[in-house]
This record gives structure tokens, sequence and C-alpha cells, in this order.
């Protein structure tokens, strides 16, 4: 019995600091004296709700955005924050932006070519020309004199090399239309025929006509048809040995004596050779070079 009346006082004792605390610190609506929270009755008998000063809603409001009631902006600590135009902006008038002009980088003229400009060279203006005379133009066209049958399967620099013109290069002529200089060759049907000079630096050491036969004619009838022509000439002698290719004929010109006539048909092609006598030894190799690699 004595021990529930102790445990009693001090259960008391206990609830009785635990409400003043709360008191004191204001938990406990309508206890508080200070700026708590609190319920008042007003004359008309209603009760009233009574906040503190630093949850007043009016005072709440009067902060607003920037602007919105047109007067000056203050925050909860009382400080004015309204933004002051410096002298700078005071007196200077609305900016304006020029929309025409494109920014630098997109502007052509704001470049420069660092290999043909000095560093101190003023800018190209739209006038100015490039003088591009004396640069090779890779549109232009070689005279005809560079070009070179070396890669012709028909002819090449190893075959005359190797037939014993050493030192000697191919050159291309210009074809007039005629063989030998004396034979009318421009009537002559579906052929394709090319003039080339064998020859070193100082001189002609023999010249190889090609006769490329089409689909509309043959390498035999090219062949007659050349020792026909031939056989007409002024004081013109034939002599077809076959010696070489699958037929072959020499035409003796009185008038150009020192100079040998040689038309040969090997495979589906037709060679004419005119040619110094004392050649006649490349002559024959290389002619034997062709039928080799012909077949």
């Amino acid at each position: 019995m004595k021990k529930f009346t102790i445990f009693t006082i001090i259960l008391t004792i206990v609830v009785v600091v635990v409400l003043a605390e709360l008191m004191a610190k204001d938990y406990i609506p309508g206890f508080s004296t200070g700026s708590s929270v609190a319920t008042d009755q007003g004359s008309n008998g209603d009760m009233k709700l009574t906040l503190p000063s630093s949850l007043d809603i009016n005072k709440s409001i009067a902060t607003n955005i920037l602007g919105a009631d047109g007067g000056d902006l203050t925050n909860k600590l009382g400080a004015d924050n309204t933004v002051l135009p410096t002298d700078d902006e005071e007196n200077m008038g609305p900016i304006a932006i020029d929309t025409t002009a494109g920014p630098a980088f997109l502007d052509p003229d704001s470049f420069e070519d660092p290999t043909t400009q000095s560093p101190t060279a003023s800018k190209k203006t739209d006038t100015q020309v490039t003088d591009t005379s004396g640069l090779k133009d890779f549109e232009d066209e070689a005279p005809l004199a560079t070009f070179s049958t070396s890669a012709n399967v028909y002819l090449r620099d190893e075959q005359i090399k190797s037939a014993g013109f050493t030192g000697g290069y191919l050159e291309s002529e210009p074809l007039d239309g005629r063989l030998f200089k004396t034979i009318d060759i421009s009537d002559l049907i579906d052929v394709e025929a090319t003039k080339t000079n064998i020859r070193s630096e100082l001189e002609i050491l023999a010249k190889v006509y090609v006769f490329k036969v089409g689909i509309a004619n043959s390498a035999s009838e090219v062949y007659q048809t050349l020792k026909l022509k031939a056989s007409q000439g002024l004081n013109i002698t034939l002599n077809e040995t076959n010696e070489f290719g699958s037929a072959s004929f020499f035409m003796n010109d009185p008038v150009r004596s020192d100079t040998a006539f040689l038309t040969v048909r090997i495979a589906g092609l037709v060679y004419s050779f005119s040619y110094p006598k004392n050649y006649h030894s490349q002559i024959k190799n290389l002619i034997q070079l062709i039928a080799w690699e012909l077949g």
C-alpha cells in the first residue's frame, strides 16, 4: 500500500512538470500569454483565431513578385530588393541589333589564303583576278608528240630494244592517209591505222604502220588490198616472199633504193615497215617478237 502511494505521488509530480513545460513552450493553445496562436471571442460572440505576428497572412501577402503591384519589393527581413540602374544604363538609349549582317565566320571575305597573302597584305577584293599563267591545267591536252605507244599492245618499247634498237624509243606520228607516203589508204573500210617512229635522239631508225581490222573486214583482205595498191605505183615491183608472219611482201621503189618497204600479216593485224636496209636484222627480230606475242 505504501509503495502504491509513493508511485502515485511521483507520477503526479511528473505530470505537473510536463504540463508546466508544455505551457511554457506554447505547445498547448489557449495557455500562451505571448504571440502564439490563441482564440478570442469577438463582440458578436464568435470565436476568432489569433495568429502570431510571424504567421500574419496580411504581412505575407505584402511580399509580392517583382513589379506585380508597382510598389517596392521587400523580403521578409525588410531589405529593399529594388534593382537600381547604373549611370551608364540611365544614359543609354535602346540597343539596336543589326540583323542584316551575318556572323563573321559566315563571311567569305573574312578569310585569307595564307599561301598567297603576306601577314600585312590587305584583304582580297571581289575585283581581283588570280593569275594562273604558267600553271599546268589537268584539263589541257598534251601535244601529240609527247604521246608514246610504249603501252600499246601492238608495239612496245621493250620489243624494239630487245630487237636490237639499243637506246631507241617510240614516238607517234600523225598519219596523212598514205602508206610509205605513196600508197593511198584513206579508203580502207573498218580499219584503224597508226604510224609510229622508232627513233633515237639523233635520227629516225624505222617507221611502223599498224592496221587494226574491225569486224566488217579481215586482216587477209586488208593485206591483199595493200599489195594491190602498192603494185600500182610507177616503176614499183613487188616481191612476195612470205618469209615473215602468215604472209609478207616487199615493195621495191627504184627512187628510194636504200629504203626497204615490208608488209606483214601477223595473226589478225597487218604491219608495214619502212627502214634503211642496214637495219634489216633488227626489223627481222622485231617481227619475230611480235609474232611470238600475238601467236
